[in-house]
């Protein structure tokens, strides 16, 4: 709750990720109208792809592909 707890968490998992992991990409999704997901995931560098229906609710879904 704007403490950055969450970027934190994110940026960790991203690390993880793909320094110890060796994924090519990470993919992460909320629903659309969750903006404090959406703006974590966009300051954690991950970029919009496309919105998805999920549990029959609209989601977006963002991706980080490996530096």
């Amino acid at each position: 709750w704007n403490e950055g707890i969450a970027t934190e968490l994110a940026e960790a998992s991203i690390a993880v990720g793909f320094d110890h992991l060796a994924l090519d990409s990470i993919v992460a999704y909320t629903l659309d109208t969750n903006e404090a997901s959406r703006r974590v995931m966009e300051k954690s560098g991950f970029g919009y792809e496309r919105r998805v229906r999920h549990l029959d609710l609209p989601h977006v879904v963002y991706r980080l592909s490996a530096p």
